[in-house]
């Protein structure tokens, strides 16, 4: 499924930067467990051409609507904030994006606040906010 192309609201916005979506595939790994791991994986117009996010739900995932707690952010490895470089992460808090099947594919939706941070200089909030259908995968 190309978001950006059969659903023209599919969209990242990072910090307060819109970027729209190209393709997005969200993949579910342990599905006959408790809990669920998942990995987002989205390409992107713009300066930052992927997000790649990850983490656990509680199963059965689909058809939701189900909150994902999300655990990592493996991409982008670096973004600018003040013209400083320095990376995302959850924080140590319990962040969640909304997940809904959506016919054969599902919809993420939600704005989390990430942790920005760089070793020199520490740390600030970072907004991350999704709006977008994705291709449903599963292992």
């Amino acid at each position: 499924m190309s978001a950006a192309g059969e659903n023209e609201a599919s969209h990242v916005v990072l910090d307060g930067t819109r970027a729209a979506v190209v393709t997005a595939t969200l993949e579910f790994y342990h599905l006959g467990a408790d809990e669920a791991d998942w990995n987002l994986d989205v390409t992107l117009e713009g300066p930052t051409p992927r997000l790649l996010v990850s983490g656990t739900a509680m199963t059965p995932v689909l058809p939701g609507p189900r909150p994902m707690r999300v655990a990592f952010i493996d991409a982008p490895e670096e973004v600018l904030v003040g013209g400083r470089a320095g990376g995302l992460t959850n924080g140590g808090a319990d962040v969640f994006f909304s997940v809904q099947q959506i016919g054969s594919g599902a919809r993420v939706e939600g704005t989390v606040i990430l942790e920005w941070f760089d070793f020199e200089r520490g740390s600030a909030p970072f907004s991350l906010e999704l709006a977008l259908d994705a291709v449903v995968s599963t292992r």
